[in-house]
């Protein structure tokens, strides 16, 4: 073959490729390292989290531990917990992820650990961090293990030394995070407390010339008054809960109504059997009343209250319900409200 004339600056381009390629830096090595299974299983959970977290702050959606987990989970296949997550946190710029429980009160959910991606830095910056985090972990206990059998540890490590079980780690210590503050449930009777003390006090407590004097069964007591007070707080306490179950029943007498119209309206007939009725009611989650007897009880208070709508027949031994077809229950069911809750017209 003539080589002389040959074009030589056809190939040109291949002598600037090859001139062009840069160096392999030692800083590239060193993120190749390989880690202790520990480790590159929480690198593993923290690039997922990274991107979890990206991706529901691009959606300006809530992200918290229970809908992460599922997530990290699926795709690192190991375990997601609150501990691996604060782990996670431990390996990241401070700041760069906050944690903090949160309490649904409106919709009565439980306490809800929200986990919020604070950092502006771009979410490879953020993993390149975490790995090196671990490495020079690795390489600190890489150089004690070098000074302990008389080696000096080099300046830029390519690889880990032969006899150096990378295993041995410390574990990662996860960030501290604080259990969420549960507030102490209250009871009915500590509820009405305060106001029964504000409707009652010792200058309402009557008293006679007679009481002055402490009788003998009371002499043991710093203050008479106080036992006086403690009884008819009990007393008011009492009449207080009464009240509440009356009111309850009358709902439960306006709920039977309500009950009693929706049956005659589905099966459009004017009269009902009574124990179909009862039947009904029983199925109906919101009425607590279950007792057949309490039910007829109250089914009798609806009648004598109902201004003649709803009216009780026997008829073959067998008890009905019927209504007046002539008027509408929208035009009655105000009056027959004004009757049970006993309010004036």
């Amino acid at each position: 073959m003539n080589l002389d004339h040959l074009d030589a600056s056809r190939f040109e381009y291949l002598l600037q490729d090859s001139r062009s390629e840069a160096p392999i830096k030692h800083s590239d090595l060193v993120s190749y390292l390989p880690l202790p299974e520990r480790y590159e299983i929480i690198f593993s959970q923290t690039k997922a989290l990274l991107t979890i977290l990206k991706t529901y702050l691009m959606r300006r959606q809530v992200s918290n531990l229970s809908k992460v987990r599922d997530v990290v989970e699926r795709q690192t296949r190991h375990t997601f917990n609150q501990i691996s997550l604060c782990k996670c946190v431990r390996i990241l710029p401070e700041g760069a992820i906050t944690l903090q429980w949160y309490e649904d009160k409106r919709r009565n959910l439980p306490h809800q650990l929200h986990i919020n991606l604070v950092s502006g830095e771009p979410i490879p910056n953020l993993v390149e961090y975490a790995r090196n985090y671990l490495t020079d972990i690795v390489r600190s206990e890489h150089n004690k293990f070098l000074n302990s059998i008389g080696q000096r540890p080099p300046k830029e490590v390519r690889v880990w030394h032969h006899q150096f079980d990378i295993e041995t780690c410390p574990e990662i210590i996860p960030v501290d995070l604080k259990p969420p503050e549960i507030t102490k449930q209250v009871s009915l009777a500590e509820s009405l407390q305060p106001y029964i003390k504000q409707k009652l006090s010792a200058s309402e407590i009557p008293f006679n010339e007679s009481e002055q004097q402490v009788p003998k069964s009371c002499q043991n007591l710093s203050n008479y008054f106080d036992l006086v007070k403690k009884v008819q707080e009990k007393v008011h306490l009492n009449q207080t809960l009464f009240s509440i179950g009356a009111n309850k029943q009358n709902e439960e007498v306006l709920k039977m109504a309500d009950i009693f119209n929706l049956s005659f309206s589905s099966l459009k007939k004017r009269s009902i059997p009574l124990k179909d009725l009862v039947a009904s009611i029983k199925k109906n989650k919101t009425f607590s009343a279950c007792d057949d007897q309490k039910i007829l009880s109250l089914a009798d208070d609806l009648i004598s209250k109902s201004d003649g709508y709803f009216t009780k027949l026997r008829l073959s031994g067998n008890d009905y319900i019927k209504i007046d077809e002539r008027r509408s229950y929208q035009s009655v069911r105000g009056p027959i409200y004004r009757a049970v809750m006993a309010i004036d017209a």
